[in-house]
């Protein structure tokens, strides 16, 4: 058993001490609230049992209602049940103060207020767009020339409930875009671009947007502020990247960090969103943006990387660790400006049942692999930081050695070769 691993039950213990201490204020507060409430504790483990706080799963119920709720956080649950229950029930009998659980339900009142008018605002939106696009739509048909006519009815057909039918169109009409971008009348192009930037056609319109991108750069302006209005609302993220990939050199470098920041954050590194191991094509789009930043200015991206990797979220450190070996494989010299920053990550607890399943182990897997291309630079570092950081990183970077001599992968020629490799920024070499 790791120190690590021992850290992380510490951790844990303090994590259900706290729910544990939230847990106990709850039911007080619960009990308080009426008095036919009914609550009862259904497990019973270790920590119940050592620390006397209901640190376990209960159930909350009432004679007066049907079914139960039951959960080891009670806030969840409590929540739930006083707005589903409660709220207009005609047997309410106060036991106490019930303020803790008027709030509760008037605050849950109020953001279902507020989330039913934003739908409501939303589909009156969608339905006045669509009412406006078949309209122009009408209007190019009558100004167009008679070899246009067919991305007209395609364009018409992007408009139908058949969703097969919508999916044929779309990639008509980005076959037509790869065959005949000069075919495309201003008006369908203004069309497309309006719905790229759609929530509901986006993703069948920025494939077309793509091919139009890299056959008419004059309209690059327009075609790159539909790419950054999605990346900063994130929506259809890869795409839109594609887009801008499309586009060349007609995109300034490097993008604001906003859009930086967005890029990086949105790639999703869990096996199972993927069905197994994330692969580089899921997101290389997405990489190729963040590279050509990186190439005009190293610090826009590693500034952002740098303050995500001090994230007290292990998810968003996960995110960050599986973006990072995307672009170390195309940029490796990321990895040596930020050896300290991914050393200072692994000084952050996180919590882990098992070796396996900790997310850190993806920093190891980092540095391991830039050994093998500044062997030099890497083994001073880690050895000059085995003094400073605590045993449970200790037994990290000897993770990072122990790879280097069980690694059959690559051989100790290839480790020469590549030490005395330069591979760096344009702007790093100024």
């Amino acid at each position: 058993m790791t120190r690590r691993f021992d850290e992380s039950q510490e951790n844990e213990l303090k994590q259900a001490i706290k729910l544990g201490e939230d847990n106990a204020e709850c039911i007080s507060q619960m009990r308080r609230w009426c008095k036919h409430v009914e609550i009862e504790r259904t497990t019973e483990g270790l920590y119940v049992r050592t620390t006397r706080l209901p640190i376990a799963s209960h159930s909350i119920g009432c004679p007066k209602v049907e079914g139960m709720h039951e959960s080891m956080n009670l806030r969840w649950i409590f929540s739930d049940f006083l707005v589903e229950h409660c709220a207009t029930c005609p047997h309410h009998a106060p036991n106490g103060d019930t303020l803790w659980g008027q709030e509760i339900i008037d605050k849950r009142r109020i953001a279902v207020q507020e989330h039913t008018q934003a739908a409501e605002t939303e589909a009156e939106r969608i339905s006045q767009l669509r009412s406006d696009l078949r309209e122009k739509s009408k209007e190019i048909s009558s100004e167009s020339e008679p070899e246009s006519y067919r991305i007209l009815e395609y364009l018409e057909t992007i408009f139908l409930e058949n969703e097969a039918k919508r999916k044929e169109a779309a990639e008509r009409l980005q076959q037509s875009a790869r065959l005949g971008a000069d075919l495309f009348p201003e008006a369908a192009i203004d069309l497309i671009l309006l719905l790229a930037g759609s929530n509901d056609f986006s993703d069948l319109m920025l494939p077309v947007c793509t091919e139009l991108a890299s056959r008419l750069s004059e309209l690059g302006s327009r075609f790159s502020q539909v790419a950054f209005d999605n990346i900063e609302k994130g929506r259809c993220l890869e795409l839109s990247t594609s887009v801008l990939n499309a586009l060349g050199d007609g995109v300034e470098y490097p993008l604001s960090e906003v859009y930086i920041k967005r890029l990086l954050l949105s790639q999703d590194h869990h096996p199972i969103a993927h069905g197994g191991l994330c692969n580089e094509a899921a997101y290389s789009y997405n990489t190729a943006v963040i590279i050509r930043s990186f190439d005009a200015d190293p610090e826009s991206v590693q500034d952002v990387i740098r303050r995500g990797l001090q994230n007290e979220n292990e998810a968003v450190r996960f995110q960050l660790y599986g973006a990072i070996k995307f672009i170390q494989q195309e940029r490796p010299q990321i990895v040596e400006n930020m050896l300290s920053d991914l050393v200072q990550a692994l000084e952050l607890t996180e919590y882990t049942r098992s070796d396996r399943e900790r997310r850190s182990k993806q920093i190891i897997q980092i540095l391991q692999s830039t050994f093998r291309y500044s062997t030099e630079r890497v083994d001073q570092f880690l050895a000059d930081s085995m003094a400073r950081v605590r045993p449970a990183v200790q037994e990290d970077i000897v993770l990072v050695y122990h790879g280097q001599f069980f690694d059959q992968t690559i051989s100790w020629d290839e480790r020469h070769e590549h030490r005395n490799r330069t591979e760096v920024s344009e702007q790093e070499k100024i």
